[in-house]
């Protein structure tokens, strides 16, 4: 998307489905500062504004903190350094996917066994059991039965 004129900071933030506070704090901080403000001071943002923009969300969207946006919009010049960021940041993805699948496995044996029970005291005995004993369980396990 190209912008013809410079914009304000509502209007810029409306195109991204940010805040105004959101640009606020990143011009706060370094991150986005506007080429342009009137003579009143108010913000005003150009192309270039943008498309940093535009890079910054994608950056977000991938998991990277707001620190290694900086860094990675700011301080790398080097290919290299930008591709061991993101390759660091993959590992870290695949790291959260493993918990997660972990977590979804002990969702579904608690869901599995709450279907079988048939009171409400019961049911809130054997959850609070449940979720006593799942992680003592898992940790327990030897690698080759955890993976199974």
């Amino acid at each position: 998307m190209n912008i013809s004129k410079s914009i304000t900071i509502s209007e810029l933030a409306s195109k991204f489905s940010l805040s105004r506070s959101t640009l606020l704090y990143y011009d706060k901080i370094g991150l986005l500062r506007p080429r342009n403000r009137t003579s009143t001071g108010h913000r005003r943002y150009e192309q270039e504004d943008y498309e940093r923009l535009r890079l910054i969300c994608a950056l977000r969207k991938v998991g990277l903190t707001l620190q290694d946006v900086i860094i990675l919009l700011d301080e790398f010049t080097e290919p290299t350094q930008v591709c061991e960021m993101l390759q660091k940041r993959s590992l870290e993805v695949v790291d959260e996917m493993k918990s997660l699948e972990k977590q979804n496995l002990v969702l579904t044996d608690m869901i599995s066994k709450l279907k079988h029970l048939k009171n409400s005291s019961q049911m809130a005995r054997n959850i609070w059991l449940m979720f006593r004993f799942a992680d003592c369980e898992t940790r327990s396990q030897k690698p080759e039965e955890a993976s199974k």
